[in-house]
């Protein structure tokens, strides 16, 4: 779970999910990590997440931490670009902000090392018992994917939406 600056350079497509979930940021166990906070997430290495109904945005991470973003849709990028910034939250996460008032948050892919387990699902708890998330070791990073992240609306001075 390290992924550098560097890592995150170039086109990432964001899935979008048209389902809108309200959280209550000042409860905790709605707000990351599958309702528990804190944890490691265990999926399987080749699993793929996807939603029903779906928007893409294609985004260019670039030097000086600029963004440009396009909507896309059956795989065509259309209409007009939307500027933004960029940033990695310390080497674990990345945060795109669009002039448009979309933010994307997510954190890189892990996956657990082989050697723990090859099927963390068929495995159950047992072999994560004492895992941290400061147990380097024990995983691989995947800095050119995320796990779910979320995506925010900013309206005008810093509500969110």
């Amino acid at each position: 779970m390290h992924c550098l600056r560097d890592d995150a350079f170039g086109t990432w497509d964001f899935h979008v999910s048209s389902d809108v979930n309200t959280v209550d940021l000042f409860q905790t166990n709605e707000v990351c990590t599958h309702k528990r906070p804190n944890h490691i997430q265990i999926v399987n290495k080749d699993h793929q997440w996807s939603f029903a109904k779906e928007d893409v945005w294609r985004v260019q991470l670039q030097d000086g931490y600029k963004a440009l973003a396009s909507q896309c849709s059956d795989g065509k990028c259309e209409g007009g670009s939307v500027g933004g910034t960029w940033s990695t939250v310390y080497d674990q996460a990345m945060r795109v902000e669009l002039d448009n008032g979309m933010r994307f948050l997510a954190n890189f892919r892990y996956n657990v090392k082989q050697s723990l387990s090859e099927d963390p699902l068929r495995d159950g708890a047992g072999p994560f018992e004492g895992l941290k998330t400061g147990d380097y070791d024990s995983f691989d990073s995947k800095c050119d994917e995320t796990m779910i992240g979320m995506v925010q609306t900013v309206h005008g001075s810093g509500s969110l939406k």
